[in-house]
């Protein structure tokens, strides 16, 4: 048995959860839980420039464990059938813009709706994690964004934070909209820089079909990719 815990709407955590033993690992979504209070959205911003390089995201308890999900063309009953069925509890937005042009009930407010009815959290983490930056100079001659550089800023480490604190105490999906995590930024830029951490999580996408692939299971596929080979590298493609 868990005891929810609710979100606020700015996506804050209270200090403490109470939990009973023997339920399945304990996430909220994406709010602090380091001996350290948050820093302020002043705060934040005053350190999230290009040239400085991040700190090392807080370490977390362990073994912590993370779900990543797309949203494609699902309908609304079908998504959080899916949530449910893995025991999701928050879903963490990590597309830069939170609009669907075809598919209006994953737009930002009716989604918050859907998940709130069916007592599921949400926060939006887009600013922090999306994988279509504001700055310029974070993409390439032809308009691919740069994973590398991207991957550097205090901001994105800020979000990597975030999303490490509450899947530290809640089952935290992050959420885009691509199905496949192989084409999706939540993979090739979010997945790969939470597992270059000194504690990573384990970390697991839900596929349209119900099915849970361990993020373990696509390295061992990928593995002579040229994709994961220059992720980091000059090209940064999306």
């Amino acid at each position: 048995h868990v005891d929810r815990v609710r979100l606020t709407e700015a996506g804050s955590l209270p200090r403490e959860a109470k939990h009973q033993s023997g339920s399945h690992v304990l996430i909220v979504a994406c709010g602090s839980h380091s001996a350290t209070s948050a820093p302020t959205t002043t705060q934040v911003e005053s350190r999230a420039t290009l040239t400085q390089r991040p700190e090392r995201v807080a370490r977390v308890r362990n073994p912590v464990e993370l779900w990543s999900i797309g949203h494609s063309n699902h309908g609304p009953e079908r998504f959080v059938e899916l949530l449910q069925r893995h025991g999701i509890e928050a879903v963490a937005d990590v597309r830069s813009q939170p609009y669907s042009r075809f598919s209006p009930h994953f737009r930002q407010s009716a989604l918050r709706q859907l998940l709130a009815e069916a007592g599921l959290g949400y926060v939006f983490l887009g600013r922090e994690l999306g994988g279509r930056p504001p700055e310029p100079v974070l993409y390439d001659d032809a308009g691919n964004v740069l994973y590398d550089q991207l991957a550097q800023t205090q901001r994105f480490a800020d979000g990597l934070r975030r999303l490490l604190d509450g899947a530290a105490k809640q089952r935290v999906a992050m959420m885009c909209s691509e199905e496949d995590p192989a084409h999706c930024h939540r993979r090739l830029l979010i997945t790969r820089a939470l597992l270059a951490e000194q504690t990573p999580p384990t970390v697991m996408h839900i596929r349209s079909d119900g099915r849970l692939v361990p993020e373990s299971e696509l390295q061992r596929c990928d593995t002579n990719s040229e994709q994961q080979l220059t992720f980091f590298g000059d090209d940064g493609g999306e």
